[in-house]
C-alpha cells in the first residue's frame, strides 16, 4: 500500500495541490491589476464603455463577475479532487 501511495497518488496530489496554487496566483494578479490602476483612468474606461455598450451587450460587470464564478466553479472543483487525493492517501499511509 505504501508502494501505491507513493508512486500512484502522491505524485497526483502534488500535480493538483501546484495546479491549484497556479490558479490562486492568476486570481490574485488580476485582483491587483483592478486596483492598481489610477481611479482617473479607471473612470475613463468606464465612461469609454458606457457610451459604446449597446443594450444588448452585457455590462462589463457582468462579464466579470461570470468570469470570477468560471473561476470560483473551477477553483472547487480543484479543491475537491485534491481534498480526496490526500484523503485516499491518508488512508493508506
Amino acid at each position: 500500500m505504501v508502494l501505491v501511495n507513493a508512486l500512484y497518488l502522491e505524485p497526483r496530489a502534488t500535480k493538483v495541490m501546484f495546479e491549484r496554487m497556479r490558479m490562486r496566483m492568476k486570481e490574485e494578479e488580476r485582483g491587483r491589476e483592478t486596483f492598481a490602476s489610477e481611479p482617473s483612468r479607471v473612470a475613463d474606461r468606464q465612461h469609454a464603455a458606457a457610451t459604446t455598450t449597446t443594450p444588448e451587450a452585457p455590462s462589463p460587470t457582468a462579464a466579470t463577475s461570470a468570469e470570477q464564478e468560471s473561476v470560483r466553479s473551477c477553483m472547487s472543483v480543484v479543491s475537491e479532487r485534491l481534498r480526496r487525493l490526500n484523503t485516499n492517501s491518508s488512508i493508506l499511509s
